[in-house]
C-alpha cells in the first residue's frame, strides 16, 4: 500500500496536470451560463525570500511582485483568447480592465479591499477572475531575472504554487477555483508557467462550449 502511495506522489511530481485541485460551487451550471463577459484583474504574486540578499531593497522585491502579478494577468488573458472560440463568454480586454481599475484608484497594493462584487460592478462584467502565484525567486521580467542571477536567487530550484479563482460578480461568491504547485528551473518563467497550466485549466474552467 505504501509503495502505491509513494509512486502516486512520484507521478505527482512528474505531471502538471494530474494533481491539481479542482473545487466547484454547486452554483455554477446554474450562474456561468447568465454571464456575457469577465475580467481577469492583476495576479496577486509572492516572492516568498528566507532573507533579503544583499544589494535587493524590500521595494525592489516589492515592485518585482506587482510586475508579476500583471505580467501573470496578461499571460492568462492571453492564452485564454487564444482559445476564445471554444468558450461561450467574451473575455474583457486586460488593456481596458486596467485602465478602469487606474481610474477607480485601484492598484495592485489596495486591490484586496475590494469585494469582487465590487470589482465587477465598477469594470461592468459580470464575473472576476483573479489568481495567486507563490514563487520561490523572481521572474516577473528581464530586470528581476538580472537581480536574481547578479544574487544568486535562481541558483536553487524554483517551487511555484498557483491558483485561479473564478469569483460571480453578483455577490462575490467563488464559483471556481483551480490550484496546483510544481518546480522547475530557470525556465520557470510566467510565459512557460502560463503554457503549462492552460493545457489542463483550459478543459476545467467554465464557460466551455
Amino acid at each position: 500500500m505504501k509503495k502505491i502511495y509513494f509512486l502516486q506522489i512520484f507521478v505527482c511530481m512528474l505531471l502538471l496536470s494530474s494533481c491539481a485541485t479542482v473545487y466547484k460551487s454547486p452554483d455554477l451550471k446554474a450562474r456561468a451560463p447568465k454571464h456575457k463577459e469577465i475580467a481577469f484583474i492583476p495576479f496577486d504574486a509572492v516572492i516568498q525570500l528566507k532573507k533579503l540578499p544583499k544589494g535587493v531593497s524590500a521595494e525592489q522585491v516589492k515592485q518585482m511582485e506587482a510586475d508579476m502579478g500583471l505580467v501573470f494577468q496578461e499571460q492568462m488573458y492571453t492564452r485564454f483568447l487564444k482559445k476564445q472560440k471554444k468558450y461561450n463568454v467574451q473575455i474583457q480586454d486586460v488593456a481596458m480592465t486596467n485602465a478602469i481599475l487606474r481610474k477607480n484608484n485601484v492598484t495592485v497594493e489596495n486591490i484586496h479591499q475590494f469585494t469582487k462584487e465590487e470589482l465587477a460592478h465598477m469594470l461592468d462584467v459580470y464575473a472576476v477572475v483573479s489568481g495567486k502565484v507563490l514563487t520561490s525567486r523572481p521572474m516577473s521580467n528581464g530586470g528581476a531575472i538580472a537581480i536574481a542571477a547578479l544574487t544568486g536567487i535562481s541558483t536553487s530550484t524554483n517551487k511555484v504554487d498557483i491558483n485561479v479563482s473564478l469569483h460571480d460578480g453578483l455577490d462575490s461568491k467563488l464559483l471556481f477555483k483551480y490550484d496546483h504547485s510544481f518546480r522547475g528551473g530557470l525556465g520557470s518563467d510566467p510565459e512557460s508557467i502560463s503554457k503549462a497550466l492552460m493545457k489542463d485549466l483550459s478543459k476545467k474552467f467554465p464557460y466551455k462550449i
